[in-house]
């Protein structure tokens, strides 16, 4: 796109050839690979670690079908043995 642009003002007349003998480009106006972090990724991340402690510490059966009552139910029990331990 760069080269392109540069051959149309050249052909134009708006570049002389010794114009051309050293070009400085801004790459901070060029498009970068970064994404910010969104409320969804970061509550993606926080569950993926979740399951992850929780498999750690014998919590994570890995049923899929399991409702948020029943692991709340579960967390509260674990909850109440950690505390006795």
């Amino acid at each position: 796109m760069l080269a392109e642009s540069l051959r149309v003002a050249h052909e134009a007349g708006a570049l002389r050839s010794q114009d051309l003998k050293r070009v400085t480009v801004d790459t901070t106006v060029q498009p970068k690979a970064i994404t910010f972090p969104t409320d969804a990724k970061l509550l993606h991340a926080a569950i993926k670690g979740l399951n992850r402690l929780a498999r750690k510490h014998g919590m994570g059966g890995g049923d899929q079908g399991e409702t948020l009552a029943t692991i709340r139910m579960r967390l509260r029990r674990w909850g109440r043995t950690e505390g006795r331990a």
